[in-house]
């Protein structure tokens, strides 16, 4: 069994139903690890976990796994990277994103992902920031929030009444709901 099929067993025998994709510190800040997390996760088969180095979460073996990304987005553009992604694998039935916490206790980092999900057609993927943290960074969300289209509008909207969740409580109300309980 190698590293990646280790670590990624791990993250999704936490959870149960629930695959979680962490990026940052786990994972090393790294574009790479990000695409092969991500990939690793919505293409486990049951073949994998029939090998024993891969635990299968989803209800069928066609059934896209449930996935909550936890990043430090913000800082570089890895995390970035990976909800995209991630949207592209839920485009594909792959996976689905049932919401997004962020260990980066900064709002336009949190607004910034939401309009990311409005822009790939997940308007109501739910946001979760920190309440508090150590490092906190806005190298390009408020930036890219801040940008206009030719007629002025926003190019990264974010959805009218949108409101961010505070991370711990967001991700233990998505793992309450989830359907191991």
């Amino acid at each position: 069994m190698n590293f990646r099929r280790l670590k990624n067993a791990f993250l999704f025998g936490l959870f149960g139903a629930v695959g979680l994709l962490t990026v940052g510190g786990v994972s090393g800040n790294c574009v790479w690890d990000c695409v092969c997390d991500a990939t690793a996760i919505a293409t486990s088969t049951a073949a994998n976990a029939a090998e024993g180095d891969l635990l299968d979460v989803r209800d069928s073996a066609d059934a896209p796994v449930k996935m909550i990304f936890d990043t430090d987005i913000g800082g570089d553009i890895d995390d970035a990277f990976a909800l995209g992604l991630i949207h592209r694998l839920a485009d594909r039935g792959a996976v689905e994103l049932i919401g997004v916490t962020l260990t980066n206790a900064n709002e336009p980092a949190g607004r910034f992902v939401a309009a990311l999900n409005a822009k790939y057609g997940r308007p109501n993927v739910p946001v979760g920031v920190a309440s508090e943290s150590t490092k906190v960074f806005d190298e390009y969300p408020s930036k890219t929030l801040a940008q206009k289209t030719a007629d002025g509008a926003a190019e990264y909207p974010v959805q009218d009444g949108f409101k961010l969740e505070e991370s711990v409580s967001l991700l233990l109300r998505l793992l309450a709901e989830a359907a191991d309980g």
